[in-house]
């Protein structure tokens, strides 16, 4: 359940994302049905936490008709953007805390 919520969380920021429409400090990311990002969990994630990426990668598909490549830590492709679900790199999340950086390359 608690996974959820932040799925929902995620998925109210993702959908606002979608509909700005000023050019300036925005993050696309889809664009006419592609996306150069891809979904990362932790490689021990327990069963819930990646259904909730299942979940968040099936909600942008539903809004944006791209699909986003789950991946956990081990695989990822470096010339994505990243989506990460959970606590990675040490992070100490409470329940329903959720954390939304943006990295210029």
């Amino acid at each position: 359940m608690r996974y959820k919520k932040h799925v929902l969380i995620v998925l109210i920021l993702v959908t606002h994302l979608f509909s700005c429409n000023s050019n300036t400090n925005v993050l696309h990311i889809v664009n006419d049905g592609v996306s150069d990002y891809e979904i990362v969990y932790r490689t021990d994630a327990k069963e819930n936490l990646y259904e909730a990426a299942k979940e968040l990668q099936y909600y942008i598909r539903e809004i944006s008709g791209a699909t986003l490549n789950l991946v956990n830590e081990a695989p990822q492709n470096n010339d994505k953007h990243k989506i990460y679900i959970g606590n990675l790199a040490g992070e100490n999340l409470n329940p329903n805390q959720i954390i939304i950086k943006v990295k210029s390359n």
